[in-house]
Parts: structure tokens; sequence; C-alpha cells
């Protein structure tokens, strides 16, 4: 069974879970799983990748260069 790509809760769930990833990008290089290290969560393929996907990668990447985090209050 798969979901509807255009469901607004399956975007929002699927853009928190890449922020969470992207947030604790840190902790999982320390002593995450050895897969974690050839991961490319970082990456986009616009022509491949999921849209909402790259968007949520795309902030992120530009507020990382910026010297900006993401946090949960």
């Amino acid at each position: 069974m798969t979901r509807d790509r255009r469901d607004s809760e399956y975007v929002t769930l699927i853009q928190r879970l890449l922020l969470t990833i992207l947030s604790n990008k840190e902790k999982l290089d320390a002593i995450g799983h050895p897969k974690w290290k050839t991961a490319q969560f970082r990456f986009m393929i616009p022509s491949v990748a999921y849209p909402p996907s790259n968007d949520v990668i795309l902030i992120y990447n530009i507020l990382d260069a910026y010297g900006y985090g993401i946090i949960k209050k």
C-alpha cells in the first residue's frame, strides 16, 4: 500500500523526518550506524527525488551555509 504523495499530511511527515535527521547529523556522525557515513541526505536530484523533500533539504542547506541551525523548542 502506498501513500498519496500529494497528501499534505504525508508531505509534512516526510519533511519533519528529514529535518530531524539533518538536525542530528553531528550525533549520527559520532554514534550512528556505519551506513550513516555513506548516506546522502543532503544531496538533491531534482529529476528523481520527491519535490517537498528537495525543498526542505534546500532550506536546511541554505540556513546551514549561513551558520544557522534548526532546533526544537
